[in-house]
């Protein structure tokens, strides 16, 4: 006889293997990942007035590859640079007679057999006034808004890294910080904006808030901490512009492309469903995919975050969580703009490439009419704008602080893929679901074999009746 658990128990098995493939799964993607060698250093092979700089080398290499992460503060905005080499004992070679003390661009930072490079530079900080409360900044007036270059600021490091020592990068956090302020009315408060990278040589997620997952040796995360800032308006906010840099050509009609993902589950981020994803490999016309320059860059890099900030450093949950609001358009940055990317790590890694921006040549097809050939192609940069509130929450001015998160990498974005959790309540709804079904097709089996059973009995004296009739009246 088949026990009435048998649903139960072979729901409870289709469970249990599930949860070994996702544990098999977690483990071959672990050993993928183990093969990366991570390791840190302080101002690289510098010689003298080496206290000036806080030049964090990050080099991570496999049996194939080689990953160049290089950040930096030192002399002007916080600035991080991924170069990617086919050669796994590509070593850069730092010239540093040239190096932030030159205000005209060159190859100062030069690595071998480079396949693909790309960069991101904080450029400023917006201060504007919210009259419409939209916790947006695109659309103000000049009037209404004043920028802060963050290269005019004074940055301090902060990290635990000595000169002429390298240091493994294992499973434990990473982190390098940087703290900006000076004397304008925007710090009177004893304000500071700080500027925190981490990286990890572990497949995990951040431990904090929206727990972004860590990529090791592609990728590293960044955190923005806008703390006790003055705004000049009442209904002030505050917007961030990043630089966006890649060893591509990018013409005036062109962009990288943006993409939001949505998802059911909120485990790893409470109150949040969406991830936004800014592929820096991928482009496109008019950040549409109707046509797609050949030779997209490989490998891609990506910029991954979640749609949301907080008002809290350490209680970041749903009741402190704020909108940030990631442009859906990137622009194409000003001569004025770009003099804020002045003595950068990707301004001293590009050289003359810097200056050669296309204002003029709108199209791919008339630079390779024209000058193929004949002049390097410009680095491409796009001006990436993100806002930082919530409708109705009271402004800058009702917390005073903000912190966000992205992580940039080389390869392609994580994916955030469901819990345990939220998989085995699934499983246990199904098997509930699946329970229920053959229970009531059983009961509903039962009821109609019953029916017939008695309409069989229920007819028989009819017919005796009726024998009987016809016997009589023959």
């Amino acid at each position: 006889m088949r026990s009435m658990y048998a649903p139960w128990t072979a729901c409870s098995q289709s469970a249990f293997l599930c949860f070994q493939v996702i544990i098999m799964t977690s483990r071959v993607v672990l050993s993928m990942h183990s093969e990366w060698m991570v390791s840190a250093h302080l101002n690289p092979d510098c010689l003298s007035d080496c206290e000036r700089y806080n030049l964090i080398y990050v080099n991570a290499k496999n049996q194939s590859t080689s990953i160049h992460t290089f950040i930096d503060a030192s002399l002007s905005s916080p600035s991080v640079l991924l170069v990617h080499s086919s050669d796994p004992d590509a070593r850069p070679n730092f010239d540093w007679t040239t190096l932030f003390n030159s205000t005209a661009a060159s190859e100062s930072i030069q690595i071998p057999n480079v396949t693909q490079s790309y960069a991101l530079t904080f450029l400023s900080l917006v201060d504007y006034n919210d009259t419409t409360d939209t916790v947006d900044f695109s659309g103000v007036s000049d009037g209404q808004m004043h920028s802060h270059p963050m290269s005019s600021w004074q940055w301090y490091g902060i990290h635990q890294l000595q000169p002429n020592k390298s240091y493994s990068i294992g499973r434990e956090v990473f982190k390098v910080t940087f703290v900006g302020n000076n004397t304008d009315n925007l710090f009177s408060h004893s304000g500071s904006v700080r500027v925190q990278f981490m990286l990890s040589n572990s497949d995990q997620r951040n431990p904090q808030m929206p727990q972004l997952s860590f990529v090791p040796g592609l990728s590293l995360q960044i955190e923005l901490a806008l703390d006790n800032l003055v705004s000049q308006y009442d209904r002030g906010r505050f917007g961030l512009q990043l630089a966006l840099l890649s060893n591509a050509t990018l013409f005036n009609d062109e962009d990288y492309v943006l993409k939001s993902v949505f998802r059911i589950d909120d485990e790893s981020t409470p109150g949040n469903f969406e991830t936004v994803n800014i592929n820096l490999g991928k482009i496109v016309v008019n950040n549409t995919e109707s046509h797609v320059p050949e030779n997209n860059p490989e490998p891609p890099a990506f910029i991954q975050t979640r749609p949301i900030s907080y008002t809290s450093g350490t209680a970041r949950n749903i009741k402190n969580s704020r909108n940030a609001k990631v442009a859906q358009f990137r622009n194409v940055t000003t001569k004025m703009q770009r003099t804020y990317l002045r003595k950068t790590i990707p301004f001293y890694f590009y050289g003359n490439r810097f200056y050669q921006q296309f204002n003029s040549i709108r199209s791919r097809e008339t630079f390779y009419e024209r000058f193929l050939g004949t002049v390097s192609s410009p680095v491409g940069i796009r001006l990436q704008n993100v806002s930082f509130g919530t409708t109705e929450d009271g402004f800058y001015k009702a917390s005073g602080y903000i912190v966000w998160t992205l992580s940039f990498g080389l390869g392609h974005p994580p994916q955030d893929f469901m819990s345990s959790l939220l998989i085995g309540m699934i499983s246990f709804s199904v098997c509930v679901i699946l329970a229920s079904l053959l229970f009531g097709s059983l009961i509903l089996l039962i009821v109609r074999r019953r029916r017939r059973r008695d309409d069989s009995t229920s007819f028989a004296p009819l017919n005796e009746s009726l024998e009987t009739f016809q016997s009589t009246t023959a």
